[in-house]
């Protein structure tokens, strides 16, 4: 669904990519934030879609595309990792709880200069795995 119940002066767009096994299915929204490639709006929805149905935990479709879940899996296995020392549990639980009680101004601008890079190594078994699917 990409008219009538969308954003006029945006580019977003519901999507329903999976039956609903049980209960009901639920449709996803997405925002197209920026276009690089140049796609069609039709082209963007057909390639979330057939995203959505390469998840490697699932023979069906899922609701997300599988990149965004991937994603969302890394997150949540990343929030657990121990970062030598680095970050304190404290320093961890004070960022999330700035997330969730919206402490964070939206309208900042965050950069990839701005983001503190910590190098994870992983044991040689996994280097080459997705791990976290």
């Amino acid at each position: 669904i990409d008219t009538d119940i969308v954003t006029p002066n945006g580019f977003d767009f519901y999507l329903n990519s999976h039956a609903a096994i049980q209960g009901t299915s639920r449709p996803m929204l997405y925002n197209v934030l920026y276009d690089d490639i140049g796609f069609t709006p039709d082209e963007i929805q057909q390639l979330t879609y057939y995203l959505c149905h390469t998840d490697v935990r699932c023979t069906k479709s899922v609701s997300v595309p599988a990149p965004v879940h991937y994603a969302t899996l890394c997150v949540s296995r990343g929030l657990n990792l121990d970062y030598e020392g680095q970050m304190s549990s404290e320093q961890r639980s004070i960022a999330a709880s700035d997330i969730e009680e919206g402490l964070i101004d939206e309208n900042v601008i965050v950069t990839l200069d701005d983001v503190q890079t910590i190098k994870i190594d992983f044991n040689p078994s996994i280097e080459n795995t997705m791990w976290f699917a």
